[in-house]
């Protein structure tokens, strides 16, 4: 008799668990359960934010599983809030989730499974339909939007080499002349010369200019040079840090200080352009630039300031 038993209660185990499994099958909703997806009606740009609406209608007798995260495929969800509405015996629920697209040559959204428990117990799965976001680019291909790189260099070259060569030899023989001069008693101590911003700027522009970069095709050097010129004047010019400052940056400094620089805004940003959108102007155009620097210059230049400053006054 015992082992009887112990083979009805085994059956009635068996029994339990399969209509366990029974119960843990998972089957198509779609027949009860809607699913739209409304995405963004224009195109977008890498990084910039979307929304992205789910909205599920089941009948009130299902029990919704809730989903704590979004599958976004080519994009990143930055938030997801759920919110429910009752009408018709239908309950209408909606994911509003806001996205961000982080690729860069296409953004998609992928199909998303969504789970209601039936009152048998079998679970009852819907998917949202896949959709493309249109991407707009603000360069020409993908293989521009590369990061920014470090200050590109002039190669050497025989030329500048020889002026260092020069350069080095003159400065020993003024130590040595210098040296000798002391030694004989009669050194006399000179001024320090201070030239004023707008000659050195003027000064370097026309350097640039001697270098015919344009007509070499290097048009990535010669806007650096010309804008790097132009920042050290107006850094020297206004008192304000430059260099190591974005183009936003200076503008947005000089218009707290209430300083306008006719002129600056489009030459800083045409220089941005060619170094890193790959803008590549006519040869024409390239030349205006450094026109306009040289307009910045004079224009911004003290009507009274002095062509020369000394360190001593007489």
């Amino acid at each position: 008799m015992r082992w009887r038993r112990h083979i009805l209660v085994s059956g009635v185990i068996l029994l339990l668990a399969s209509v366990g499994v029974a119960r843990s099958h998972v089957i198509d909703g779609s027949n009860l359960i809607h699913v739209t997806t409304a995405g963004p009606d224009d195109s977008v740009t890498v990084g910039q934010r979307f929304p992205v609406t789910f909205t599920l209608s089941a009948p009130d007798s299902l029990q919704p599983v809730v989903r704590q995260q979004i599958d976004s495929g080519h994009c990143r969800v930055v938030s997801l809030a759920w919110s429910d509405s009752t009408a018709d015996g239908r309950v209408q629920r909606k994911a509003n989730t806001v996205m961000v697209a982080v690729a860069l040559d296409s953004v998609s959204v992928p199909a998303n499974a969504f789970d209601y428990v039936a009152p048998s117990g079998d679970t009852l799965r819907v998917w949202s339909d896949a959709f493309d976001v249109s991407l707009k680019r603000i360069a020409e291909t993908s293989e521009d939007l590369r990061p920014l790189k470090s200050q590109w260099e002039v190669p050497p070259d025989y030329v500048k080499w020889a002026g260092i060569v020069l350069a080095v030899l003159v400065a020993v023989a003024a130590i040595v002349w210098l040296v000798r001069r002391r030694r004989r008693g009669v050194v006399e101590a000179a001024p320090e010369v201070v030239l004023p911003p707008d000659m050195i700027a003027l000064a370097e522009l026309e350097r640039i200019a001697s270098l015919r970069l344009v007509e070499q095709g290097e048009l990535k050097t010669y806007y650096t040079l010309v804008a790097d010129a132009v920042r050290r004047y107006v850094g020297a010019r206004f008192d304000v840090e430059t260099m190591d400052r974005t183009t936003h940056e200076i503008l947005a400094e000089l218009a707290r200080r209430r300083t306008a620089v006719d002129g600056l805004s489009a030459l800083l940003g045409e220089s941005d352009l060619v170094k890193f959108a790959k803008l590549r102007p006519e040869a024409p155009a390239a030349h205006r630039a450094l026109d306009a620097a040289r307009a910045i210059v004079v224009a911004t230049t003290p009507r009274d300031a002095p062509a020369v400053a000394t360190g001593t006054e007489a």
